[in-house]
């Protein structure tokens, strides 16, 4: 009994310990609500401008979906945990969206890389 004390004493001590010393995660949110300024854009075949496809309505990205092509951020990151939140606006069997993961160069129309969908 009394081992199983000590040992559960020296277990919630050392959680304090380590928690005690953890570094306090920075949130950095990817889109300011207002503008695209952060992101760089590839539209398949260059047919369009960007801000024909790319648009911020009602502080929310709107993306019309042809021509097909994607947004990245200008910035690059490495161990990041992403939380992010879309939705469908019409339903429909061409739906299809994705995210990019861990791209090193734009390419068009699309990126070597981790796509999560």
């Amino acid at each position: 009994m009394k081992r199983s004390i000590s040992f559960m004493t020296a277990m919630i001590a050392a959680l304090f310990y380590f928690n005690g010393n953890a570094v306090a995660q920075e949130v950095e949110k990817l889109f300011n609500g207002k503008d695209l300024s952060n992101w760089n854009f590839i539209v398949q075949g260059n047919s369009v401008p960007a801000d024909q496809v790319y648009s911020v309505n009602n502080d929310i990205i709107q993306i019309k979906g042809t021509p097909l092509g994607y947004m990245y951020t200008k910035e690059k990151y490495g161990d990041y945990i992403l939380h992010a939140e879309w939705r469908w606006v019409e339903a429909g069997e061409s739906n299809n969206s994705g995210i990019f993961l861990l791209i090193e160069t734009p390419e068009n129309p699309f990126p070597n890389g981790i796509e999560c969908q």
